[in-house]
């Protein structure tokens, strides 16, 4: 089954944004208030304002949503001043997602006008947390789709992916137990949400839940240790963790016989980057990782030293379709091959050849676990037969 990956999103709006931009118009208007919605936050940022019969889709920042509420009211009329793209009009239908809506720019209120805030660029590292089987109480409806999860304690969840393409809420219902990771949406000053007693909201990214033993570990090409294959009663399925973490899931695994994983179910198939694990659970003992986006980077990333080493290949490692992926010299060090490398020294990577290799060398994080204790190195420099080669390779 084809699936839609919401890290994906990012590469789609950076493709937007470095496009050329179309015209825009600064326009004032008087006209109704259809709606004050909430947009990527959950927090009210989104003003549907009707002028005769056109409707107009405007995003504000949300720390302007106390102000927006103050003075405009559903049903009631409103002076704005925004900021449109006139050829969205032509396209003759709406632009929902909060990004590329048109901007309003302030409002005019008793004779003067206010002008909205900037929009906030500085957002704290993302806090992800996991949740498992949470009961929801009731859900949140924006545009017609299901936008949002409610629960007990003030919880509520979000669905910040506004596609055909996901759209996870689509058949939860109230009474439906969900479970899902998410990253805390903080509210800050000026925020209004939707629902009044709301505590903590989150993402919404659903958490898929298998049963059955660990089966092995799986190791990159560079032997460490980035998931595990869970043998369930159906099939085998591949889950990736953060390597740092490899020595404390080994651990748990070793306490237990059988476990209960909940992983996000996206996937690259004949890919060694499984989905991603975010909890095991056996009995009463349990296992979380609150991170999320470590999908294809589960090696993750490491301080370096400089080094330089000089020997013999004693092996050549291949992809499936001959490509060399590293080599090894020596007995002990793992000397990482990019594609142009390959190509600069497709006449000097071969067995019995000697070569010196500059470059840096990975430290090792505590928890990591390898399969073979090697040396792992990130050429920048490599002298074969004589001849220097200068290799433009980056270190992770």
């Amino acid at each position: 089954m084809k699936t839609f990956c919401p890290l994906a999103l990012a590469s789609m709006i950076s493709v937007v944004v470095f496009c050329q931009k179309p015209k825009s118009e600064i326009i004032e208007r008087k006209g109704e208030v259809i709606e004050i919605a909430p947009g990527f936050t959950f927090a009210l940022s989104n003003l549907i304002f009707k002028v005769g019969d056109d409707t107009l889709y405007l995003r504000f920042p949300p720390q302007n949503g106390e102000l927006i509420t103050n003075y405009a009211r559903k049903g009631e009329w409103l002076e704005i001043r925004a900021k449109v793209i006139p050829l969205r009009k032509a396209m003759k239908r709406p632009m929902k997602f909060y990004y590329f809506l048109d901007e309003l720019l302030a409002i005019h209120v008793e004779g003067n006008w206010i002008d909205m805030d900037a929009v906030d660029t500085e957002w704290p590292k993302p806090i992800y947390k996991v949740f498992l089987e949470k009961k929801v109480k009731d859900d949140f409806f924006v545009n017609g789709a299901r936008s949002a999860l409610l629960y007990d304690d003030g919880l509520a969840s979000y669905n910040v992916y506004n596609s055909k393409n996901y759209y996870p809420m689509k058949d939860i219902r109230a009474g439906h137990t969900v479970s899902f990771i998410g990253y805390l949406s903080e509210r800050k000053k000026g925020y209004v949400y939707p629902v009044w007693d709301l505590k903590e909201v989150y993402t919404y990214l659903p958490l898929y839940k298998k049963q059955g033993e660990v089966k092995a570990y799986l190791y990159k090409q560079n032997y460490v240790c980035i998931g595990l294959v869970l043998n369930t009663k159906d099939d085998d399925i591949r889950m990736s963790f953060p390597s740092d973490l490899g020595k404390e899931i080994m651990d748990f695994v070793s306490r237990h016989s059988v476990f209960t994983a909940y992983y996000h179910d996206y996937k690259i198939d004949d890919q060694l980057n499984p989905p991603e694990l975010h909890a095991l659970i056996s009995e009463r003992d349990s296992l979380f990782i609150n991170q999320f986006g470590f999908y294809g980077g589960a090696d993750v990333k490491h301080e370096h030293t400089p080094a330089e080493i000089e020997g013999k290949i004693t092996s050549i490692n291949r992809s499936a379709k001959g490509k060399i992926m590293s080599v090894i010299v020596g007995n002990d060090c793992y000397i990482e091959v990019d594609n142009n490398m390959e190509k600069q020294l497709t006449n000097y990577l071969k067995h019995g050849r000697m070569i010196k290799v500059s470059g840096q060398e990975r430290i090792k994080k505590e928890g990591e676990i390898y399969a073979k204790e090697y040396r792992i190195i990130t050429p920048s420099q490599v002298t074969a037969d004589g001849k220097v080669f200068f290799i433009n390779m980056i270190p992770y």
